[in-house]
């Protein structure tokens, strides 16, 4: 209940009575806690609860992230300065689309290119 003074003086003034206040205050803390707990599990960067997620943590939640990868499978190696990504992506676009999010990752200098392009041949019989 710390910093609820004003709160509890606003209710109050808009014609609620102490219980009213008390079962506000108890939802808003069940809410928070049920936010926090949410925030714990989920993988944004931008989260402050995560900001300890690894370089090779953080490139393949973005890389997971991305519609445009999302039949694409890739291996994530953390190096010295970067990572190093290996897999086989279906074009030239995917394979640029995972290499600029990688670089774009917080945290990562450089980025090791071991992704093949692999077509899907129209000429099976």
């Amino acid at each position: 209940m710390k910093n609820c003074w004003p709160l509890l003086a606003l209710l109050f003034c808009a014609g609620c009575n102490r219980n009213d206040v008390e079962i506000v205050i108890k939802i808003g803390s069940i809410v928070s806690e049920r936010t926090n707990a949410v925030l714990e599990k989920t993988p944004r960067l931008n989260n402050p609860l995560q900001a300890k997620l690894s370089k090779k943590e953080r490139v393949k939640i973005r890389l997971e992230s991305e519609k445009a990868l999302a039949n694409c499978n890739f291996e994530v190696f953390e190096t010295e300065r970067g990572v190093r990504i290996k897999g086989e992506v279906p074009d030239e676009a995917c394979k640029s689309t995972a290499l600029d999010l990688s670089r774009g990752t917080v945290g990562v200098e450089e980025v090791e290119d071991e992704l093949t392009v692999v077509s899907k041949s129209s000429d099976s019989k």
